[in-house]
């Protein structure tokens, strides 16, 4: 399995570039997501878990042992948000299966503000603008009981970055380019879309 990890700040656009990707074939997921199936469906594993706060990669490892691996073949390449501590991303590397990481970027943080504010997402309808500025802070591992995380660390180390300034079509035509760099690469090709 070659995973390709798409990172950024809250509101930068990474579930819309996902749908996106899903859109031209490839397989997509978000890590809470496979918590949830496995919360649901092998609640044992969640049972053997940390308390959030000293969490580190014991989420990713999880989800990918239990979930991943099991959902997907051996040459499927997934696309995927939900990394937050660098620790995830040196588990996922040192398994071998990490292969790429995506930043995408929003140039002015109101620009984000103003989109999460908009966007009323499931738990987060009556959100004000100081609570999602506190989600960015547990997010970068400023708060007390968050200090594994660190979001703008994996930012820095990112292969490949889409800044996302503008339009829905705008970063389309990102998503494109950044389909086309990764077949350069050769990280990824036309056979590969929808290979479960």
């Amino acid at each position: 399995m070659k995973l390709i990890h798409i990172t950024g700040k809250k509101g930068s656009g990474k579930t819309t570039l996902l749908k996106i990707i899903e859109d031209e074939g490839f397989p997509t997921e978000e890590v809470s997501v496979g918590y949830e199936f496995l919360a649901k469906y092998k609640p044992w594993l969640i049972e053997t878990l940390p308390p959030p706060s000293e969490f580190k990669e014991h989420v990713i490892k999880i989800v990918y042992e239990y979930y991943w691996k099991e959902k997907y073949s051996d040459d499927c390449v997934l696309f995927f948000t939900g990394l937050y501590r660098p620790s995830e991303v040196e588990y996922l590397k040192k398994k071998g299966v990490l292969k790429f990481i995506v930043a995408v970027k929003v140039s002015k943080d109101y620009i984000r503000y103003e989109r999460l504010l908009k966007r009323k997402r499931p738990g987060e309808e009556n959100f004000t603008l100081e609570d999602f500025i506190i989600k960015d802070l547990h997010r970068d591992g400023l708060v007390e009981g968050y200090r594994n995380n660190n979001v703008s660390k994996i930012i820095e180390i990112a292969d490949y970055v889409i800044y996302n300034d503008g339009t829905i079509e705008d970063l389309k035509r990102e998503a494109y380019r950044l389909l086309e760099e990764l077949e350069r690469r050769e990280i990824i090709s036309r056979k590969d879309r929808k290979k479960v």
